[in-house]
């Protein structure tokens, strides 16, 4: 027979294990155990960086769907309450996908100087692209518009005037037709699922990124333990 401690030793090798644990601030608690990595002792070359324009096809990834998970699960239970705003673009007033970002950015700055005069929260946001059926007028492009969440209750009078700002009037400085644009604005519990269901439909290629949060909201989404 083998010595007690020599076994010990065998049984404890075998069995070794790492466990990982996070904590949220609203209560969800993940744990994993997987088995302890043996050290790589090779010299291994770094993988090439990405280059070129980037592209996101059909719906968000699965890093991109546990971030909306868990920041409209923040806003419910920090703020008690997720407000979901559509803002879409009309049959005329439409603009390619790098032009559309510019126009979030111009909403994305009414919003937050709002939210720091009219509140004494930090700025929380977070935004996804969805992209329609019908194509616009720019080649190749389908018609994008956003799903935003944010924790705040907001006039709608403000929405609409601050949307139709952003694109109309960068529009009709470049002597593009513009037209009245009504975002829509809905209580979303289960916002996460809810924009998560949209975003697997066919042909969803949007051009830069498919969703943004403000850094707030990265940040309190990070776990406490």
């Amino acid at each position: 027979d083998e010595p007690t401690e020599e076994r010990g030793r065998k049984r404890s090798g075998s069995s070794s294990v790492r466990v990982h644990v996070k904590r949220f601030e609203w209560g969800e608690t993940i744990v994993r155990s997987f088995p302890t990595p043996e050290v790589d002792r090779f010299d291994r070359q770094k993988p090439p960086s990405n280059t070129g324009e980037r592209t996101q096809e059909n719906g968000l990834s699965k890093r991109g769907k546990t971030r909306l998970r868990r920041a409209s699960l923040l806003y419910q239970h920090r703020f008690k309450s997720t407000k979901m705003i559509t803002l879409t673009y009309g049959n005329v007033s439409q603009s390619g996908h790098k032009e559309n970002k510019r126009d979030l950015r111009r909403f994305l700055k009414s919003l937050q100087r709002w939210v720091d005069k009219n509140t004494e929260e930090e700025f929380h946001y977070m935004w996804t692209a969805e992209a329609c059926k019908r194509e616009s007028k720019v080649k190749g492009e389908r018609v994008v518009h956003y799903h935003l969440l944010i924790p705040y209750f907001v006039p709608k009078k403000l929405i609409n005037r601050w949307w139709n700002n952003a694109v109309n009037n960068a529009r009709e400085e470049k002597g593009l037709p513009i037209e009245k644009l009504y975002p829509q604005i809905i209580n979303a519990y289960h916002a996460g699922h809810y924009i998560s269901g949209y975003l697997k439909k066919n042909g969803h290629k949007i051009i830069g990124n498919g969703y943004n949060m403000s850094e707030a909201t990265s940040k309190a989404i990070q776990p406490t333990f």
